[in-house]
């Protein structure tokens, strides 16, 4: 799955070169300009889009998982509980 992922970043970011090498040559020496940077624009969009839809298509059939820091974890680690503790001493003793 992180092939495909990487293979297709590979593909946008060479698209993406490639646009730019269309637009440093097209339209020199009198030649008039041609239409392959746009072409190559549209088609580094359109692969965008549809890494973009490949991924989400992975999340929802179950090929990727998310794995990153819990946002709604309710357990407090002992260091954490610890430090929270010692916080709201803190606090109890400057009120007084």
């Amino acid at each position: 799955m992180k092939t495909f992922i990487v293979i297709g970043l590979l593909g946008i970011v060479s698209v993406l070169a490639l646009a730019g090498v269309f637009m440093l040559r097209d339209g020199r020496d009198g030649k008039p300009k041609t239409g392959r940077m746009m072409r190559a624009l549209a088609l580094r969009v359109t692969l965008s889009i549809l890494l973009v839809g490949f991924i989400l298509l992975s999340y929802w059939m179950g090929w990727i998982k998310p794995t990153g820091i819990p946002l709604h974890t309710t357990e407090k680690t002992p260091r954490t509980a610890a430090f929270s503790r010692a916080k709201l001493v803190g606090l109890r003793a400057n009120r007084q």
